[in-house]
């Protein structure tokens, strides 16, 4: 187990976090806080039997439900004011809101922006879905786990500055461009409504693969774009 703990506070670089308190026990020669199996150290058992608080990692599938994947972090004794139960915490970079769904997928770097990526999708009522700006960029999640599903309860932006858009442009692509005619700078089929997006960082994508600027501003100046 490590010993590094992890809170729900407000953190400057992404992360993600599952936290449950209850008691520590054993069934059938498996440990379990809740209804999470544990797999102890000779040190970690002598906290059977106390009130402790896991902390993971966690893993969901496509439905924002925990996956096996779901790993354990650090256990610990649970402080004597804090309730039963399950909660959830994540800072990461919004990649899609789907009302129909009422779910939102949000991508996690492991270990900032130089880690690998994580993504994790959890469920929110339409009044929560309707607070979230789909062109926003970082959200800090807070919620609570109904079975094996991750509930958003509040959601918003962590920092007090000026909301920065996800992009800073965006084109349309002229219907009929052949891209045959810029071998060198398209080398992929392009589907009726292809679209070129700018990062306010002047990161360049075609339909949401990286496109080089020099292309960008080949297609720009041959008339081949016009801004939505």
């Amino acid at each position: 187990m490590s010993t590094t703990s992890l809170s729900c506070t407000p953190l400057p670089t992404h992360h993600a976090a599952l936290q449950v308190t209850g008691w520590l026990h054993e069934r059938r020669g498996q440990t379990f806080v809740q209804q999470w199996p544990v797999q102890l150290s000779a040190a970690g058992r002598a906290l059977l039997g106390q009130r402790v608080t896991l902390l993971a990692r966690p893993r969901t599938d496509l439905w924002g439900n925990l996956t096996d994947r779901t790993g354990v972090q650090h256990l610990s004794v649970a402080p004597a004011r804090r309730p039963n139960g399950t909660r959830f915490c994540a800072l990461g970079q919004l990649r899609r809101v789907d009302p129909s769904e009422q779910l939102v997928i949000l991508r996690t770097f492991k270990n900032g922006s130089h880690g690998h990526t994580l993504s994790l999708r959890f469920r929110a009522t339409e009044t929560v879905l309707r607070g979230i700006d789909p062109n926003g960029w970082t959200l800090q999640v807070r919620g609570s786990v109904v079975g094996r599903t991750l509930i958003a309860e509040t959601v918003q932006r962590p920092f007090t500055g000026p909301l920065t858009p996800r992009w800073a442009d965006e084109w349309h692509l002229v219907p009929g461009v052949d891209p045959q005619a810029f071998p060198e700078l398209i080398d992929r089929p392009l589907p009726l409504g292809s679209v070129v997006r700018r990062s306010p960082a002047g990161r360049c994508y075609l339909n949401g693969r990286p496109l080089k600027r020099d292309a960008f501003e080949v297609l720009l100046r041959a008339g081949y774009l016009w801004a939505s």
